[in-house]
């Protein structure tokens, strides 16, 4: 695995541990609890985007943080994040290019997540970025980081 994706499991291992048990946290995800400890150790050939947002959102997880360690572990209100509809076009309109960049197509519930991080790290970083939707977009199919 490489050192993007163990920093990623290290992380992912203190998310599991809040919820007292890794199978607590692996009903929460909707996982087994062996496919909890792939992600964990690396040998998961593909992050599951849906289960570990699951995990995350339940906690209060930054998913960010946990996809690349910045930030604080715990997420900003969401309720705090006015909504700038000009924003939000530009990031579904980004999403969805991106999406059909990689010839991907995604359930509309991972879709709704993918938006709403991504919203959430362009609104909180003042402006919107292509890149970072772009990196999200990867982690989201699987793909790793670009």
């Amino acid at each position: 695995m490489s050192d993007p994706f163990k920093s990623i499991g290290r992380r992912l291992a203190q998310v599991a541990d809040l919820y007292g048990t890794r199978a607590a946290a692996a009903q929460v995800a909707g996982i087994s609890t062996d496919q909890l400890a792939r992600y964990i150790n690396g040998s998961s050939p593909r992050l599951g985007f849906a289960p570990v947002a699951r995990l995350c959102q339940a906690k209060g997880i930054s998913l960010e943080w946990l996809w690349n360690g910045e930030g604080g572990m715990q997420q900003s209100a969401t309720a705090a994040v006015p909504l700038d509809l000009g924003l939000l076009e530009r990031v579904l309109d980004g999403v969805e290019r991106e999406l059909a960049r990689q010839g991907a197509e995604i359930s509309p519930q991972k879709r709704a997540l993918l938006v709403r991080l991504s919203y959430e790290h362009c609104h909180n970083g003042g402006s919107y970025s292509a890149e970072k939707i772009m990196q999200l977009t990867r982690m989201a199919l699987g793909r790793g980081a670009a």
